[in-house]
């Protein structure tokens, strides 16, 4: 008989290389740079970072020789991440309670610094990130740091020329949320009487004729002698605007304002230039964009239809981010369809009858059109309507180009 021994055990283990890492800043407010201008005459700075926050992000790197780490951005893998303003975690200091706030999501953007505060003439901090990365591989936690960004403020020269506007964020136009549009609906309408009081009120932040304020200023003081011009993006250069057919998104330009009408812009990058004759003195940039909320529909009427009934009515009924949307046919296309049993009554079988039928916020048929039968068995109907939202609009000419206008000289806008 064999003899048999038990072998002693031995356990091996997977080797893994040593995580290299890396860490450098990244500026994601090109708008809003770590430096300011302050115009003390205005109390003004450019950016003003409570209006346009300066955001930066560490980008973190992280990579293996023998392959075993996956995620070379390595953003979602901080376990830890702070900030520190010249040498000191910047949660301490107090002069920064509220001025700041860093994301702490599970993306590519851990850890980014959002800096609402503006800094005194002639402060500078200097910031620095450091954070600890989880190595999922080993469970080791290693340390990471990237290297000082200078924050400063300068005072604006005394012949030294600035722009600014509320808008260089840019602009988000959500017609969902258009009191004016609204107003100019009811009117077409028939809803409610004209009223220039009326409709000045609804002129806010929200309406499509968008007012933007311009302040030009010359040292500590505001500018004059001066001209503005507004410029618009297209291909890789930017064209010169005037009011006019050629730019129906243009409604009016002067020393201290620009209006645009955002029904006819689906997005755009425009110029704002201070000119002196024809000298550039300065310029701001400002993007456009429309917005497409998401949106929920549902029927004004729920009751089923009657036995004798001769007309079925239902109307539209719309949500965006909680609100309930006035005039669904104002925002978006509605196309009716429905579906119904269509009983045949030459060989006695029940057929699926579909339809289509108007396009608006309601739908109108009388009953025998509907395809309706006349028993529990075939006597159903189904709702299939299709809304989207609308793009923006155009405005309407005839074959020639000419642009058509009302008695008042205002252009037709096909939406």
């Amino acid at each position: 008989m064999a003899n048999y021994i038990e072998a002693p055990k031995k356990k091996l283990h997977k080797v893994f290389s040593p995580l290299n890492t890396a860490c450098s800043i990244q500026l994601m407010s090109p708008a809003s740079p770590t430096g300011q201008v302050y115009n003390a005459g205005l109390n003004i700075y450019e950016p003003d970072r409570t209006a346009t926050p300066l955001v930066l992000c560490p980008v973190v790197t992280a990579w293996a020789q023998d392959g075993t780490w996956k995620d070379l951005w390595a953003n979602a893998h901080l376990a830890q991440y702070s900030w520190y303003a010249n040498g000191v975690e910047i949660s301490t200091l107090s002069e920064w309670s509220g001025q700041y706030a860093i994301d702490t999501a599970a993306g590519t953007e851990r850890g980014a610094i959002s800096i609402m505060r503006n800094l005194a003439v002639g402060t500078t901090v200097l910031l620095k990130f450091k954070g600890v990365l989880a190595d999922y591989r080993t469970g080791e936690n290693i340390p990471v740091e990237s290297q000082e960004v200078e924050l400063t403020t300068s005072q604006q020269a005394e012949d030294q020329w600035g722009i600014s506007i509320a808008d260089a964020q840019g602009v988000a136009y959500n017609p969902f949320i258009d009191k004016l549009a609204d107003y100019d609906y009811e009117v077409a309408q028939g809803l409610r009487k004209a009223s220039a009081v009326v409709r000045e009120s609804c002129i806010d932040g929200n309406a499509y004729l968008h007012r933007i304020p311009v302040v030009v200023t010359c040292g500590a003081a505001a500018a004059t002698g001066y001209t503005l011009e507004i410029w618009k993006k297209s291909g890789s250069t930017y064209v010169k605007m005037s009011v006019g057919d050629s730019y129906p998104e243009l409604e009016e330009i002067t020393a201290t304002q620009i209006t645009l009408d955002l029904r006819v812009l689906e997005s755009a990058d425009f110029l704002i230039k201070a000119m002196v004759g024809t000298e550039e003195k300065a310029q701001v940039q400002f993007g456009m964009k429309r917005v497409y909320p998401d949106f929920k529909f549902g029927y004004k009427s729920d009751a089923d239809i009657q036995g004798g009934q001769q007309i079925y009515m239902n109307q539209a009924m719309m949500m965006s981010n909680g609100q309930k949307v006035d005039y669904p046919a104002r925002v978006c296309i509605i196309k009716w369809y429905t579906e119904s049993a269509g009983y045949n009554t030459s060989n006695g079988t029940i057929a699926k009858k579909a339809q289509e039928w108007q396009e608006g916020d309601t739908l109108i048929a009388r009953i025998k059109d509907l395809g309706i039968g006349d028993t529990q068995a075939d006597g159903w109907l189904e709702l299939e309507p299709v809304a989207g939202q609308k793009d923006a609009c155009k405005v309407l000419t005839d074959e020639d180009g000419n642009i058509f206008v009302d008695e008042n000289g205002d252009r037709y806008i096909d939406d």
